[in-house]
């Protein structure tokens, strides 16, 4: 039965440690002359103490984890390692590291800790001699000369791990979360750091950030938030030795090294693969050179824009000479395009008309041919203008001289 005094008095004659009981004497003596009188019944192992034994046959033969966290379903061989697993639940780390910040629920960790600042290496390799601060490092480290290379797999999704520690991590990180993630795009919330990022692919290439006052669209929130300084005309980043002040922090760095930083050297100039091919000037990003190309947009559009403007100037001059022609030949109201019947029946439309010499020719002509205005395409239907003085083609014919076919637009060829 164990003693909850703090008396000690059998002491090590060798270290001068004490101990409650004979029996934990004699084990820790064991330990100074090496001797090993606690035999396994299963395998022909040894051990100085009996407490060694027993770890030993449950770890190695029976698998008994007697002491069970009634938190989680952990399960321990050592009742000591359940007490360090409790302070996980808790959050308790008792063990202080007395040259940094660092604390640990349990003496190892802090152990293993120390080691960073002492700079100690215990573990090295019987191969390469190469020293590790842990046991684990060194066993991956050997699989280097072995060609052994475990993989531990995630049970949620498809990642895998070399060391089963950082396919902890990976569950910790990804698959753990004690509150929903909500996409910042559309609002929707996740489970898991996992499952957001699996949805954060379906916005990729989306510019879901949007400006309330004008269409500039992003992908990023933060690039949108740097376009707002453009409506506010805002510039947050101060010059600390000029009164300049700039919109982002790295126009601030970059303004400070090229006018008040005479150690500044500047970098030697970076390949411009993006070419233009209108104007032959190259650039860095392919983004610069979209942007010179709205330059050469504008100037074309607004060059179509004169042109178009010029040649619709030009028309209305044309229509307003004909229009005077036009009210020279037909005394009356209205403009349009005239047609003339043929001898043969036929419709034609005049394009030019010659005013023939002499009004005694159009009193005796004939009446088979009359002119009439045809209406523009926006009138319902075609009305005669008015019949003027009809005269026949083939007196038309004799005053011309034969050239009347070119008078009303028809060509040189027979009849047939």
């Amino acid at each position: 039965m164990k003693s909850h005094s703090k008396e000690r008095p059998y002491i090590c004659t060798i270290c001068d440690r004490g101990f409650k009981t004979l029996t934990s004497l004699q084990n820790h003596v064991n330990t100074h002359t090496g001797t090993k009188p606690y035999n396994c019944r299963s395998c022909p192992s040894n051990f100085t103490t009996s407490g060694e034994l027993v770890r030993h046959v449950r770890y190695k033969h029976t698998h008994e984890k007697p002491h069970k966290c009634t938190v989680c379903n952990y399960a321990s061989v050592e009742l000591s390692k359940m007490r360090n697993h409790m302070r996980c639940h808790t959050g308790e780390r008792p063990y202080q590291c007395p040259q940094c910040t660092y604390a640990s629920p349990d003496t190892f960790k802090l152990k293993r800790h120390l080691r960073i600042h002492t700079g100690e290496k215990p573990y090295e390799c019987d191969i390469c001699f190469s020293k590790f601060t842990q046991s684990n490092s060194l066993k991956t480290h050997k699989q280097i000369h072995t060609g052994e290379k475990p993989v531990f797999k995630c049970d949620i999704c498809p990642a895998t791990c070399g060391r089963k520690t950082d396919l902890r991590i990976h569950v910790q990180n990804l698959h753990t979360s004690n509150k929903p993630i909500k996409c910042k795009r559309c609002g929707e919330a996740f489970p898991d750091r996992y499952q957001y990022k699996v949805h954060c692919l379906s916005h990729k290439g989306e510019k879901c950030f949007k400006c309330e006052l004008c269409s500039y669209a992003s992908t990023f929130q933060r690039h949108l938030e740097t376009h707002m300084l453009t409506h506010t005309d805002e510039k947050p980043f101060q010059c600390d030795q000029c009164d300049r002040s700039f919109r982002q922090q790295q126009l601030l760095r970059r303004h400070h090294n090229l006018r008040h930083n005479p150690a500044y050297i500047r970098p030697p100039p970076q390949e411009k693969p993006y070419h233009c091919n209108t104007c032959k000037q190259s650039f860095r990003h392919k983004g610069n050179l979209l942007k010179h190309m709205k330059v050469h947009l504008q100037e074309s559009t607004r060059k179509n824009r004169k042109t178009a403007l010029k040649k619709k100037l030009e028309y209305m001059d044309l229509a307003d000479e004909d229009e005077s022609e036009d009210n020279t030949l037909i005394p009356s109201s209205g403009t349009g395009a005239i047609t003339v019947q043929g001898e043969d029946g036929q419709q034609y439309v005049l394009l030019e008309v010659i005013q023939l010499g002499g009004e005694d020719q159009i009193d005796n002509a004939s009446t088979n041919v009359s002119i009439k205005q045809v209406e523009k395409s926006s009138s319902p239907s075609q009305k005669d203008l008015s019949v003027l003085h009809p005269l026949s083609l083939l007196d038309v014919k004799e005053e011309c001289d034969d050239s009347v076919e070119n008078c009303f637009g028809f060509g040189n060829e027979d009849d047939d």
